[in-house]
């Protein structure tokens, strides 16, 4: 009997922490395009139960884009119009960690952002 107790809450714990975790992660940013990289950091908090994540200070908790087994599409966004030509794609390699981010603006300002980071899984801070 003891076992089964044992094994029961030892099973349950797993499963919320696969669900919910931050990441934390370290590496390089470009912006703007001709610039030379400098040292990045940012704050990642995943929500895979609820589908739902947000970046270091969570101003904004947004839908996770896709998630697989390999990739967490945390954002996947193009938008063109008259007024804006816009895209923006993040990606987390839920095997290596690696953290990616390109984003880039024609118009109406030009913009441009590339972060290239490692992330590490840290205890969940819950969304605001």
């Amino acid at each position: 009997m003891r076992l089964f107790i044992i094994f029961m809450l030892l099973s349950s714990a797993p499963a919320m922490a696969a669900d919910q975790y931050d990441l934390a992660c370290q590496g390089t940013r470009i912006s703007p395009r001709d610039a030379a990289a400098e040292a990045y950091s940012t704050r990642l908090r995943i929500d895979l139960a609820a589908q739902k994540w947000c970046q270091d200070d969570c101003k904004r908790v947004v839908a996770i884009n896709d998630i697989s087994a390999d990739t967490l599409v945390l954002a996947d966004d193009i938008t063109y119009n008259s007024r804006t030509d816009l895209s923006n794609k993040m990606t987390v390699d839920r095997k290596s960690g690696a953290f990616e981010q390109l984003s880039s603006q024609d118009r109406p300002s030009p913009m441009y952002l590339k972060v290239e980071a490692t992330c590490t899984e840290q205890p969940f801070t819950p969304f605001p």
